[in-house]
């Protein structure tokens, strides 16, 4: 049992200044967004291709965006793309200072529960098999896995919505 709060939040302009200061203070740019031009790591242009990124993918309906919050505090964030209809992709990452300690295992059900809600029927994650904590909060969560080269995909199959309120 974890001895912290795990709370998904849809990402929201307040909820992205403070996923903006924890992505900055806490992990690479490279591991929270697609690659931006200019000098690696966090400066201004970085940061404000940070914000643009998510408030873009706000815009899109097969997105959802969550932050992650421990205890009240930003701490990473989690995405559900529709990519098939029934099928969501999920993706997240996390904060360098609550790796490991079973925050992305807690997230990932948490997701699992969401994506119900929305009416999907499976949820589907790639890592790589490097990418033990991922895997390790995949496995958790009842995931099945196949794996080619180094490419690692996960599997939820979800029981039958009862009714569908986002699906595309």
């Amino acid at each position: 049992m974890l001895d912290m709060a795990v709370d998904l939040h849809p990402l929201d302009d307040p909820w992205l200044t403070s996923l903006t200061a924890v992505a900055v203070t806490d992990a690479d740019p490279t591991e929270v967004m697609p690659p931006v031009d200019g000098p690696p790591g966090w400066h201004p242009d970085s940061e404000a291709a940070f914000g643009d990124f998510h408030r873009a993918r706000r815009a899109e309906r097969v997105r959802n965006t969550y932050v992650i919050a421990v205890d009240g505090h930003a701490a990473g964030s989690l995405r559900l793309d529709w990519i098939a209809p029934g099928v969501l992709e999920t993706g997240l990452w996390i904060a360098r200072s609550a790796r490991g300690k079973g925050v992305g295992a807690e997230a990932i059900r948490l997701a699992l529960t969401e994506a119900t809600t929305l009416g999907a029927t499976r949820v589907v994650a790639e890592t790589t098999v490097d990418n033990h904590g991922s895997r390790g909060a995949l496995r958790r969560n009842g995931a099945a896995f196949t794996i080619d080269g180094d490419a690692v995909t996960a599997v939820f199959d979800l029981p039958k919505p009862l009714s569908s309120r986002a699906c595309p």
